[in-house]
């Protein structure tokens, strides 16, 4: 259910016709490999696409390229890639995404600097290098960050608790065995 979320290709149908138009999610099968998240971002539009779930079972930067050459059809020399911030979903602007993270990285290992992609869970963004930025109106720009603080207030409004914490008493006894006086005890139960 998880990989359909991500995917968008969940139904609210139990049809076995729904379920089979979609590929099945990769199966990871050694403790070598690694889960990753990839997402199409598209400059031309400001928009992203969906979460596709991918296992590697390499550390190599070239064959991650052509992982998402043969997923997405860009060809091989127009992919370009960076890991996301923070952990899932690594939420980023489409106003920044452009300059803020590390399209390209010149390294020879995805567990290097800046990538760090040693565990299960990271996010990948990718683009086509030839596609080119929309040109973005003022009046667009806005709107795209109203869209955006509106989806932030939503995000945190979600998990905010409204209840008041109560502290933790820890009561501990010097002598487990001897009860307190009667008077000592109700002492202590005002105190608190």
């Amino acid at each position: 259910v998880l990989y359909e979320i991500l995917s968008g290709t969940q139904h609210r149908t139990t049809s076995p016709r729904y379920r089979s138009r979609y590929a099945e999610p990769e199966r990871m099968q050694s403790p070598g490999q690694l889960s990753l998240y990839i997402r199409l971002w598209k400059p031309s539009t400001y928009t992203f696409d969906h979460f596709k779930e991918i296992i590697i079972d390499f550390s190599s930067p070239k064959k991650l390229k052509e992982k998402i050459s043969s997923l997405s059809g860009i060809p091989l020399d127009q992919v370009e890639f960076a890991k996301g911030r923070g952990t899932f979903p690594c939420d980023v602007s489409v106003l920044e995404i452009q300059e803020d993270l590390d399209w390209n990285p010149t390294v020879t290992s995805l567990n290097t600097w800046p990538l760090y992609i040693h565990d299960d869970g990271a996010v990948v963004f990718y683009r086509d290098r030839t596609e080119k930025p929309m040109v973005l109106s003022e009046e667009k720009r806005k709107e795209i960050v109203r869209e955006e603080s509106t989806k932030l207030a939503k995000a945190t409004s979600r998990y905010t608790s409204h209840r008041k914490e109560k502290p933790l008493k820890i009561y501990t006894d010097a002598s487990p065995r001897e009860s307190p006086a009667p008077s000592a005890a109700a002492d202590d139960r005002k105190s608190t």
